[in-house]
């Protein structure tokens, strides 16, 4: 978010030197900046453990209004702050247009290739706005030299990454993109190997920071206490989302939300400072940032109309792909535009943040003009490119890109979900079972799997009688659910048979009584059935298992008739045959041998 290379002309000595540490003050700050996520974290689980919401709805709330909504206060910056657009039009002007018409197009024709990028910049972009932080405090401290600036750098960026390659959900989806662009993915060991060495990595740079940090301290001058606060709450409730946290829908939002308070905080502070020095504001930017309520107020309720803009239309029509993108470029113009409107390089950002008026770089300005535009189309640009061409020319079919990345990330729900529908789509139901089952086993508060294996089990009497081959693991999984499972699929067998749907009605009440073993109806329903079919000797084995569960006066009544027409069948022994020898053991074997 701010300059990632604050540099100081000398070093000084911290705390008595430094007027105020803080931006807002102790309490505010670790409200606010450094320890949301102890308020945070609590408050959502409260929610859940409560009942006051779901891991869905908190969901859509954080990333809806959140994710979304705090991009509005990077534009009411940009084109509100007249010097600073003045400063920039030219990228102010151009990016929005090019970004808007690639996001649209993108949309329309169904390419993920943006989304991809939007995710990889959503992480650096993450990463450098802890590191933002971290040079604001240091500087507010008193000083830090080029090297904490650069191992702070090293932290956040290997410490957020290593993070991506250890999360499973994380991880899964950029392995998927990847091979939907038409990317040759690695091999298991391969993989295995890129995560040793970037475990290998992380224990470096942690070892070369925490050395700079004692040798720093031994010479009076160590880091900011905020600062490092700072980057532990940071780098650590990130890998807790994203590695600790087995639900998706709820991991996403526990960090999120933690960026988005930090990111309004700072934007609120600074254009506050901007409008109490008079600076050139627009009329709307005067107004939010003039102080008191009202326009602290309207601050959050523009956050929360921006955040709640929707797409336009019904989903696959143009409209619909048009808007989307639209709001696709929202986000990739708001990681643009910080990338160069919160440098610390700049004497107004200084200044309005209270950091040192001595600190000059007037020497990086000019750098920063073409570093930024090079930086973007060196690792926007270029791979954006790269990875739509090969998305429109890619032909490897989803099944076998599914296969791929679940034996990647056999731990990662998302995949196991994915893989799941592919093996049904190609009908092999057993897999499919076996996929969704761990799915939701890796991620029980997952729905799509969940709502899979239910489907799956209705759909399986028309498909076939085999029993499932994984029954001990299903009967595991419905768990509480189980009888009323069975249940459905008993009730489901009575309407099969009131529709003249005899094979499929038996398989129903046979699956039925597989999952509850306990369900006498089930077994009193599929002996009907087999006895309709004139299969009397398995009615009679079906009823026998069911009496043994609970006496039914009409299960006794169906059994004295099913074994009266037994004997019945039998077949009459032929009085020329009896006494021959051959022909008596030939009419025994008959009689013993009939059903």
């Amino acid at each position: 978010m701010v300059d990632p290379s604050l540099v100081c002309p000398s070093v000084t000595a911290p705390a008595a030197h430094s007027p105020n540490i803080w931006l807002l003050g102790r309490g505010p700050d670790l409200l606010l900046v450094i320890a949301t996520p102890a308020l945070v974290i609590p408050a959502m689980f409260g929610c859940l453990g409560l009942g006051l919401s779901t891991a869905a709805q908190l969901n859509e709330w954080v990333m809806t209004f959140g994710a979304q909504g705090h991009h509005l206060p990077g534009m009411v910056r940009a084109y509100g702050d007249r010097q600073l657009f003045h400063r920039f039009r030219f990228r102010f002007i151009a990016a929005p247009a090019l970004l808007a018409a690639a996001c649209m197009t993108c949309a329309v024709y169904e390419f993920q290739s943006l989304i991809f990028m939007a995710f990889l910049w959503g992480i650096w972009h993450a990463a450098l706005q802890s590191h933002g932080f971290a040079r604001i405090y240091d500087a507010k401290w008193g000083c830090t030299d080029a090297r904490t600036a650069r191992l702070d750098l090293l932290l956040v960026l290997v410490g957020f990454s290593l993070v991506v390659l250890l999360s499973p959900g994380r991880l899964q989806f950029i392995l998927q993109m990847m091979a939907q662009a038409g990317f040759s993915l690695p091999s298991v060991q391969m993989l295995s190997d890129v995560k040793a060495m970037g475990i290998a990595l992380g224990v470096i740079v942690g070892f070369l920071w925490l050395s700079n940090a004692v040798h720093s301290y031994a010479q009076g001058r160590g880091p900011s206490p905020a600062k490092v606060l700072l980057l532990v709450s940071s780098i650590g409730t990130w890998a807790w989302a994203n590695i600790a946290v087995s639900n998706i829908l709820l991991a996403l939002p526990l960090f999120e939300v933690f960026h988005d308070i930090q990111y309004l905080t700072i934007v609120w502070l600074f254009n506050r400072q901007r409008a109490k020095g008079g600076a050139s504001l627009g009329p709307l930017s005067r107004r939010l940032f003039a102080g008191g309520a009202l326009g602290l107020g309207l601050y959050v309720l523009l956050c929360l109309a921006y955040g709640a803009l929707p797409p336009i239309g019904d989903s696959g029509s143009t409209t619909y792909g048009l808007t989307s993108g639209l709001l696709a470029a929202s986000q990739l113009l708001h990681f643009y535009y910080d990338g160069f409107i919160w440098k610390l390089s700049h004497d107004d950002t200084r200044r309005d943040l209270g950091i040192d008026k001595g600190h000059h770089a007037a020497t990086q300005q000019k750098r920063q003009r073409w570093g930024h535009g090079l930086r973007w189309l060196l690792l926007f640009v270029v791979p954006a490119t790269l990875l739509i061409l090969g998305e429109s020319q890619n032909t490897k079919p989803a099944h076998k890109i599914h296969v791929q990345v679940a034996n990647l990330v056999p731990d990662s729900a998302l995949a196991q979900a994915f893989l799941g529908g592919s093996m049904e789509a190609k009908g092999r139901d057993q897999e499919a079972l076996d996929a969704y089952l761990e799915s939701s086993r890796l991620d029980p508060d997952f729905s799509p799997p969940r709502e899979a294996v239910f489907k799956w089990l209705e759909r399986w009497p028309e498909r076939t009688s085999d029993e499932p081959t994984n029954l001990s693991e299903l009967r595991r999984w419905l768990g509480i659910h189980r009888q009323a499972t069975a249940r459905s699929l008993n009730d489901q067998g009575v309407r099969y048979a009131q529709s003249q749907r005899p094979r499929e009605a038996l398989r129903s009440w046979r699956l039925s009584g597989l999952i509850d073993p306990t369900l006498a109806e089930a077994f009193f329903n599929q002996a009907g059935g087999l006895a309709r079919e004139r299969q009397i000797g398995a009615a009679l084995n079906v009823l026998e298992e069911g009496l043994r569960l609970e006496t039914n006066p009409k299960a006794l009544e169906l059994q004295k008739m099913l074994r009266s027409q037994r004997r019945q069948s039998l077949p009459k022994l032929d009085h020329e045959n009896i006494g021959h020898p051959s022909g008596e053991r030939e009419a025994q074997n008959k009689v013993k041998n009939s059903p």
